[in-house]
């Protein structure tokens, strides 16, 4: 073997170690940006679980609210039962006298 194939061997073993090294910090770096990434999802997933609890209970407070004025037969709850009584016996014949269900064809 002549000095030249060993420099040659020694230079290719010093580039391949080089590139494993570099490659391997990049991975590193890559994982840890994931690593990140993965722990500021799952926080705003937990502020987005809290702050969807809290509007569900709100929407249970806001239904209590509207189901008191219904139960208690005041004005209020008479007259939207008859406006939402109107709406839905509109809704429900069609133009022709009969309902929309009954006049499509089912092939």
């Amino acid at each position: 073997m002549s000095m030249d194939e060993v420099l040659l061997t020694n230079l290719f073993f010093v580039i391949t170690g080089s590139a494993v090294l570099v490659i391997t910090v990049f991975v590193c770096v890559v994982c840890w940006h994931v690593v990140r990434l993965v722990r500021h999802a799952h926080r705003i997933l937990d502020h987005l679980e809290d702050g969807a609890e809290s509007f569900m209970e709100d929407v249970r407070a806001l239904r209590d609210r509207i189901g008191d004025y219904f139960d208690k037969g005041n004005i209020f709850g008479k007259i939207v039962s008859v406006i939402a009584g109107a709406v839905a016996g509109a809704r429900r014949q069609h133009p022709t006298g009969g309902s929309r269900r009954a006049k499509k064809e089912i092939t």
